[in-house]
């Protein structure tokens, strides 16, 4: 037989083969804007796991939350997939629930609860760690600058990241001026909303000395606010980002390193896990993030009145 196999050329239908052992040898990964920077790079992480594996990524992009819950509870229904990665988005306890009794195995990236294998990056020490470092180049006027505190698809990086600012202001014995905290009503990270949150902050008297933005992306809108104003960035203005991204080397901009593709390739590993029968819940907050000085920030001026 074996010889009859290999005169024909058989190649064996994988397709018919998982449908028979009940298996798919698929794994879900659902994310909202997959082509912002930050998505993709858990992406890769994720992927370079499973191209050691036997399981194909089969990845489920959203824009809506309703079309998220569509997409996840027909993919799970029809088990489409061996096991689910959700990247910065809640899942509904109705949809959990479902996977549980489907026995699909679960895993969050970036958004945290008890019922689910969990795996992130601790904003909140990276706010602080972002504020801490303004501190520490003399700045006390510094404003916050980020997107939606409270995404409806249940990502918080902007709150904690915030968290982490103002408790590093109140460490140093610092009061927060509600005026110097900027929040746009769009959950994306846009540069064009940022350019304008950070105009509104530039005109306040006195102006913030330095701005530290949430993303890199909103990072980039402060700086072309910047030059907008004719401003020296670094010597009237500094500003700091969130993220590390390719953007930020670009830009020359002073930020805070995060390990997206190892929380990435952390969150696919705990899935294969939960595949071969390890099913106790893990959760992990990367709490190795670094600030990456560049050009973007310098000690506050001596006179800072002159520059505005």
């Amino acid at each position: 037989m074996l010889a009859a196999i290999e005169q024909l050329d058989y190649i064996p239908n994988t397709a018919a083969q998982n449908l028979s052992s009940g298996q798919t040898r698929s794994i879900g990964v659902f994310v909202p804007h997959f082509t912002r920077p930050s998505s993709i790079q858990r992406l890769i992480g994720i992927q370079e796991v499973l191209n050691d594996s036997d399981y194909d990524l089969l990845l489920f992009s959203t824009n809506s939350l309703e079309k998220y819950y569509v997409q996840l509870r027909q993919v799970v229904r029809q088990h489409r997939v061996d096991g689910v990665l959700v990247i910065s988005m809640a899942v509904p306890e109705e949809h959990r629930l479902l996977m549980e009794r489907m026995d699909i195995p679960l895993v969050q990236i970036e958004v945290f609860s008890d019922y689910a294998s969990s795996v992130g990056v601790d904003n909140t020490l990276g706010g602080q760690l972002a504020t801490e470092y303004l501190l520490a180049q003399g700045h006390e006027q510094i404003a916050f600058l980020g997107d939606v505190r409270e995404s409806p698809f249940g990502f918080s990086a902007t709150n904690e990241r915030f968290i982490g600012y103002r408790y590093a202001l109140s460490e140093a014995n610092l009061a927060m001026s509600d005026d110097y905290c900027s929040f746009s009503g769009i959950s994306d990270h846009h540069k064009e909303e940022a350019i304008r949150q950070a105009h509104d902050l530039l005109a306040l008297s006195p102006p913030p000395t330095a701005i530290f933005a949430a993303s890199d992306q909103q990072a980039a809108g402060v700086l072309e606010a910047a030059r907008q104003r004719a401003l020296l960035v670094g010597d009237q203005l500094s500003v700091i980002g969130f993220g590390d991204l390719d953007i930020a080397h670009y830009l020359n901009l002073t930020t805070i390193r995060q390990p997206l593709a190892e929380v990435g390739r952390t969150g696919a590993n705990v899935l294969l896990q939960h595949l071969r029968g390890e099913r106790s819940i893990y959760q992990k907050r990367f709490n190795d993030l670094e600030v990456i000085e560049r050009g973007t920030v310098k000690p506050v001026p001596c006179d800072d009145s002159t520059f505005f």
